[in-house]
């Protein structure tokens, strides 16, 4: 953003965009993180149950652990 940008975008919201990524930022990740532990412990019932094999489950931590790391890789540089 230019300098011109920056300050009209202060003036009309009352705070900085830089904050503004950053509140962004947060909410996608703990959006994230609220799935994941969905889509975990719901395998994980699966699988207590029988319904769900050993390896689908390490699957599906191996890839929420992979997507979470590539997100906050991209979204926190």
């Amino acid at each position: 953003m230019t300098a011109a940008q920056s300050a009209a975008f202060k003036a009309t919201s009352g705070f900085a965009a830089a904050k503004f990524s950053d509140l962004v930022v947060g909410i996608v990740l703990a959006v994230l993180l609220v799935w994941g532990a969905w889509a975990i412990t719901t395998a994980y019932k699966g699988w207590a149950r029988g319904q769900v094999e050993k390896s689908a489950l390490a699957s599906l931590i191996a890839r929420f652990s992979m997507i979470y790391l590539v997100l906050l890789a991209v979204l926190v540089s």
